[in-house]
């Protein structure tokens, strides 16, 4: 049952729900980077607002916003982009 999980588990198996805070979101994929758990990290990461779809399948779920190349910019992520594997190779540098 969801209930049993406790709120990193809950992360980890569920992604972030509705009452899910940023706080948790970052507390958990430091905890997973410490871990060795890049995937993770690349999963909480943003996708580009112009690659987000309201439906799973048209969504393009392979890139994620650059953590070194990107801003916000009026509460949206603006830069370059990063598949899993350079978004792996960004987090040894």
């Amino acid at each position: 049952r969801d209930s049993d999980l406790g709120k990193f588990e809950k992360l980890r198996k569920l992604g972030p729900q509705g009452q899910t805070s940023p706080k948790q979101v970052v507390e958990h994929v430091v905890l997973q980077l410490g871990a060795g758990n890049d995937e993770a990290a690349f999963a909480f990461t943003s996708l580009p607002p112009w690659r987000a779809g309201t439906h799973r399948s048209n969504t393009d779920w392979s890139k994620r916003m650059d953590w070194a190349k990107s801003r916000v910019i009026s509460g949206q992520p603006s830069g370059a982009l990063v598949d899993e594997s350079s978004f792996g190779q960004l987090l040894s540098e």
